[in-house]
């Protein structure tokens, strides 16, 4: 569906609705799809110049993390985290955070800081991350829920 509302976006020039539904093809597919095909989708849509770098460096660096190489993951977290922050995009930057947080051992800055992003935009919980190899939420089962 995200791939026909991507086409069809790029087909009436909207570009920016366009990359993002690509975008989110790519983070799909490193959440619960191809890992492999997920990797390559965000680094052709990175190349190409789609503005959705964060989420595109979060996706890859999930999906390194499924396949195991966490040293490629933790790479690819760092730079969403940093372009989401030097961007402003709050929510990206949480996530990637969260990410960075479930995948290496508990480190309380990252956490706090995630804790403070989530806690200024009304978000209780976030979704567990289906990381190989994570060290905590692993079995937590959340949902992001804004607050009343």
């Amino acid at each position: 569906m995200l791939r026909s509302a991507a086409a069809a976006a790029r087909q009436f020039g909207f570009d920016y609705y366009a990359e993002l539904a690509s975008a989110l093809v790519a983070e799909g597919e490193a959440l619960g799809g191809n890992a492999d095909e997920a990797i390559s989708m965000a680094g052709e849509l990175l190349a190409s110049g789609n503005r959705q770098v964060p989420l595109l460096h979060r996706a890859r660096g999930m999906a390194f993390a499924r396949m195991g190489d966490y040293d490629s993951a933790g790479q690819e977290l760092d730079l969403a985290a940093g372009s989401a922050s030097e961007r402003g995009e709050d929510y990206e930057l949480a996530l990637a955070l969260d990410a960075l947080a479930t995948l290496r051992a508990p480190q309380s800055t990252l956490e706090w800081e995630r804790d403070a992003i989530m806690e200024r935009l009304g978000i209780v919980s976030l979704p567990p991350l289906p990381l190989a190899g994570s060290t905590s939420r692993d079995h937590r089962t959340a949902s992001v829920v804004a607050r009343q």
